[in-house]
């Protein structure tokens, strides 16, 4: 090659040199920048909650605590929500919710000073708070058990019918409320016996029937 060729040479490769400086840089700043993590979940989908893999567990709702009614001691049962007992004769008193489109029912616990009268005066009591569509006795409507369970005695009431109970002992107005039921129990073998009402719309009654066997159950010297 010649000089002036040469010189044409050298002339050029000074005109592309800026243009090489930034073809490199732009090579190492692409080298250099972080490559983001490949996620295994698709696009939209939610966090995980837990270390595991698994989704984390809602927290369980409290059980309530175990309470005491004449030196018996039993559980209130999940859902039942405690009142404040509208009479001094009762010792504990709940409101159990009601079902789809029915109202809620309500669980009492009664001591009675000096006992609450026989098992069987407390049937009839019963009954005669109760009338039947069909006009027969509610008496012959009514389901009763006896049983023991261990140092307790257990007797049981149920019936459905129209609720005609006074609206307050010895007021004389007495209420309408067509397909009710009411489960009662006596229970004896504590300090006194106890009375246990659950009484409001069958739906509702029939909703909460499993846990007032389950509080039956709980009680224990």
């Amino acid at each position: 090659m010649d000089a002036a060729g040469e010189g044409v040479t050298i002339a050029a490769m000074k005109r592309s040199l800026p243009w090489i400086v930034i073809a490199l840089g732009l090579v190492a700043c692409r080298r250099s920048a972080p490559v983001p993590a490949e996620s295994s979940e698709p696009a939209g989908a939610p966090a995980a909650h837990a270390s595991n893999g698994h989704e984390a567990e809602p927290p369980a709702a409290a059980q309530p605590s175990a309470s005491s009614v004449a030196g018996l001691t039993f559980d209130p049962q999940p859902g039942w929500v405690e009142a404040t007992p509208s009479s001094s004769m009762r010792k504990a008193q709940y409101a159990l919710a009601g079902a789809e489109g029915a109202a809620d029912a309500e669980l009492a616990l009664f001591v009675f000073p000096g006992g609450g009268g026989s098992v069987e005066a407390n049937i009839e009591r019963w009954c005669s708070q109760f009338e039947q569509p069909d006009g027969r006795p509610t008496r012959e409507a009514a389901r009763t058990t006896s049983e023991t369970r261990g140092a307790l005695s257990v007797h049981t009431f149920d019936v459905q019918g129209t609720y005609v109970a006074e609206t307050a002992p010895g007021s004389g107005v007495r209420r309408n409320e067509a397909g009710w039921r009411l489960l009662a129990a006596i229970v004896e073998g504590g300090e006194s016996p106890i009375y246990v009402r659950c009484v409001g719309p069958a739906a509702t009654v029939e909703h909460w029937s499993a846990s007032v066997d389950a509080f039956l159950a709980s009680l224990r010297p």
